[in-house]
């Protein structure tokens, strides 16, 4: 993985066939197609009527933010491939047994209502005033707990907390436990396992050309949702706000030092 680093409080840059529809035959009239497959991951199939509408909420999402778009097929090649990680991962789930029964489901939408500040009955109203299928977006949370399930997992079996990240904890403590926050954003260029020499100068070269543009002042957030590989590169690569002793120590140092 490739991370550059900048600060205003801390930036990090840390299918296959096509299916025609259906279609009433009727004389003298050609056959049109309503939807096609562009990916197929392992025995599951994403449509193009998918990919559109995950597509349109990402870009509602990044319009609310105030985020300036990226090209439409830049930000529609960055959501199938996360798509496709995302069936991946969901496919990795139910191999290992992972689930999320109706119940806990309902609990996780109704919190989601009440951070918007509506009962769950207005919260659907809502959606389906904004054109998004409770049903679909129901099915959706219930994917985003198992994969977060599935990272919980996995990050368990590989945590390592170095040297360095005690010694920064332990300053900190000392200090009497007050430090900075920093708002944190980050695009991550992830390198495959066992990556080549010329894949790791292939990333390093796309990261200094990303952060080439952001020195000529483009917007971070737009960079964010056309380059990054991270889950929340289509929020604009947002982290929110964290203190300084819970930042990996590799982001605490390279901060200080803007």
């Amino acid at each position: 993985m490739i991370w550059l680093l900048m600060r205003s409080t801390l930036l990090s840059l840390c299918l296959a066939g096509v299916t025609m529809a259906q279609v009433a035959a009727r004389p003298g009239r050609e056959p049109v197609a309503v939807d096609r497959i562009v990916a197929v991951v392992n025995d599951e199939v994403i449509t193009l009527n998918e990919l559109h509408g995950r597509l349109e909420a990402a870009t509602a999402q990044l319009q609310k933010q105030g985020v300036a778009l990226p090209a439409r097929d830049v930000l529609e090649t960055q959501m199938l491939e996360r798509m496709v990680i995302d069936r991946v991962q969901l496919q990795l789930a139910r191999e290992m047994g992972l689930r999320v029964d109706d119940a806990q489901l309902e609990q996780a939408l109704q919190r989601i209502a009440a951070n918007n500040k509506l009962s769950l009955a207005q919260f659907r109203a809502a959606l389906e005033k904004d054109g998004i299928a409770y049903a679909s977006f129901r099915e959706d949370i219930r994917g985003e707990m198992m994969i977060a399930r599935l990272r919980e997992r996995e990050v368990e079996a590989r945590i390592f907390v170095s040297d360095s990240e005690i010694d920064h904890y332990l300053v900190n403590a000392a200090a009497g436990g007050a430090s900075e926050e920093y708002q944190l954003a980050h695009i991550l260029l992830r390198a495959p396992e066992s990556a080549s020499p010329e894949q790791i100068q292939k990333l390093r070269t796309k990261a200094e050309q990303i952060l080439d543009r952001l020195h000529k002042g483009e917007d971070f957030a737009q960079l964010a949702a056309a380059y990054s590989d991270a889950p929340d590169g289509l929020q604009g690569g947002n982290l929110g706000w964290r203190p300084s002793e819970r930042l990996p120590s590799m982001f605490a140092e390279a901060s200080a030092k803007l």
